[in-house]
C-alpha cells in the first residue's frame, strides 16, 4: 500500500502576523467570519468572497494576511490544535501526581469539553482533517500536543515502566484526537454519551499502564 502523500503546509500559513491592535482585530474579524460560515454553511461555503463579506473587509485586506481561503480554514485547525494542547497541558500539570486513572479521567473529560464548545463547528472541521490531511498536516497539528505530553509523562516515567514516554504520548494523543474527531464528525451524540467517555478512560489507562492485553500477555 502507497503511503499517503506527505502535505507540505508551508503554504497554509498566513503571510505575516499582525502586529498592532488594528491588524489583530482585523485577522480576527476574518478567523471569526470563516468560523460562522464553515460552521454554519459548511466548508464548501468558504470563499475569499463570502469571508470578505461576512467580516466586512475588503479583499486588498484579506490578501495582506492570508494567500487563499485554505489558509484561513488551516489557521482554524491550528486554533483548534492551540486549545486542545492548552487545555490538556493544564489538566496534565494539575494533576501530574495523581494516580494514572485520576489524571486519564480528567484528562478525557477536558478534551469532551472542548469538542462539546462548537460541536457543529468540529463536526465540520473533522471532515476538512479526514478528507484533507496528509502526515503533513497531522504532524503539524498535533505534533505541539504530542511534545508537551511527552515531557509531562517523562516526569512520570517511573509508571511506564520500559516504554518511553514519546511513544506513550503518541499513542494518547492520536488514540484519543481521532477516537472524538470521528464521534463529532459522524456520531455527535457520543460525546454526552458517559459510556462513550468511559470506555475512553478504559483504553486510555491501558495505554498508560500498560495493561497487556495480548495472548499471553
Amino acid at each position: 500500500m502507497a503511503a499517503p502523500p506527505h502535505r507540505d503546509t508551508r503554504g497554509l500559513r498566513p503571510r505575516k502576523e499582525p502586529q498592532q491592535s488594528r491588524s489583530r482585530d482585523l485577522v480576527a474579524a476574518i478567523e471569526e467570519a470563516a468560523t460562522r460560515i464553515v460552521r454554519d454553511e459548511g466548508v464548501d461555503a468558504l470563499t475569499v468572497e463570502s469571508v470578505c463579506r461576512v467580516a466586512g473587509v475588503s479583499p486588498g485586506s484579506f490578501y495582506q494576511y492570508f494567500p487563499h481561503q485554505e489558509a484561513v480554514l488551516y489557521q482554524l485547525l491550528r486554533r483548534h490544535a492551540e486549545a486542545v494542547t492548552t487545555t490538556m497541558a493544564a489538566v496534565l500539570t494539575d494533576h501530574a501526581t495523581s494516580p494514572v486513572p485520576v489524571l486519564v479521567h480528567h484528562a478525557v473529560h477536558a478534551f469532551l469539553d472542548v469538542h462539546r464548545a462548537d460541536p457543529r463547528l468540529h463536526a465540520a472541521l473533522g471532515h476538512v482533517v479526514a478528507a484533507r490531511a496528509g502526515p503533513g498536516l497531522e504532524d503539524d497539528l498535533l505534533a505541539t500536543s504530542t511534545a508537551v505530553l511527552g515531557q509531562l509523562l517523562a516526569a512520570r516515567s517511573d509508571e511506564l515502566g520500559d516504554r518511553p514516554p514519546e511513544v506513550v504520548a503518541f499513542l494518547l494523543v492520536r488514540g484519543l484526537e481521532g477516537v472524538v474527531h470521528a464521534a463529532t464528525r459522524d456520531a455527535p451524540a457520543l460525546l454526552e454519551d458517559p459510556a462513550f467517555a468511559a470506555g475512553l478512560e478504559r483504553m486510555l489507562v491501558a495505554v498508560v499502564a500498560g495493561e497487556d492485553a495480548r495472548p499471553g500477555g
